[in-house]
């Protein structure tokens, strides 16, 4: 069973994934998806996860965009 999770990234983030990506013959998101999966994998038994960084007040309590 799969599900779909919407992941924001940085607009830097997105042309090296894309870049990648180009590289690779994969379109961003198979690569994206691979990413994820495998620094889950990785992250085994280790319980310490960081935090992601911490944005503004304000950009906390807007809401997500939608497409």
């Amino acid at each position: 069973m799969s599900r779909r999770i919407h992941i924001v990234i940085p607009d830097q983030v997105a042309r090296e994934l894309t870049d990648l990506a180009d590289a690779a013959g994969e379109s961003p998101s198979t690569l994206a998806a691979t990413l994820v999966r495998n620094e889950i994998a990785n992250q085994g038994s280790q319980t310490q996860i960081r935090k992601p960084a911490c944005g503004s007040r304000r950009t906390r309590l807007r809401a997500p965009r939608l497409a």
